[in-house]
């Protein structure tokens, strides 16, 4: 990477240019620089999501687990396949890439469910049981570029289990 010294101003236009579509993250206002407004963070953090930077923090195996928190880590599952399938028309080979990473970070969280010396918690908490049956109605198929649309259609179809069946799950 070539080192190259950035005004204050040509910073904040490089990191705004991330925000196309919204008003700009950041001002400068004389030699200052300072949010534009005070839901910066959130948008940073929801830009950082979807350009895969971030990834929404994964579930822990306890007793303080929620449904509410179950919700939130499927609709990342699902938000995060939706922004992939959109990456298939521009890069299917990108696209390719970041499903195996999504698909590696829900088998990592399905084996947790599956441990053995997660199965009592699991088995005693209706969130833990909701979400380790979400992972159950994932089912993915050979994993080509013809497939591509059809596995990360799974997340959006295992959601659709968990809002109908998974939210009622009780301890």
């Amino acid at each position: 990477m070539e080192d190259k010294d950035l005004t204050l101003n040509e910073a904040v236009k490089i990191i705004n240019s991330y925000f196309p579509d919204d008003k700009p993250l950041f001002v400068v206002d004389g030699n200052k620089f300072k949010a534009s407004s005070s839901d910066w963070r959130e948008r940073l953090k929801l830009k950082e999501m979807e350009t895969g930077y971030l990834k929404m923090e994964r579930i822990i195996v306890t007793k303080d687990v929620t449904m509410e928190d179950i919700a939130k880590r499927i609709q990342y599952f699902t938000d995060r396949a939706n922004e992939i399938h959109v990456l298939i028309s521009k890069d299917k080979a990108q696209a390719k890439r970041e499903y195996i990473k999504l698909c590696e970070e829900q088998n990592s969280e399905y084996n947790e469910l599956t441990l053995a010396q997660n199965k009592q918690i699991v088995n005693s908490l209706g969130a833990l049981r909701a979400y380790r049956g979400y992972f159950g109605h994932l089912h993915f198929i050979k994993n080509t570029y013809d497939n591509l649309s059809w596995n990360l259609g799974e997340f959006s179809q295992g959601q659709s289990w968990f809002n109908v069946f998974g939210k009622d799950i009780e301890d």
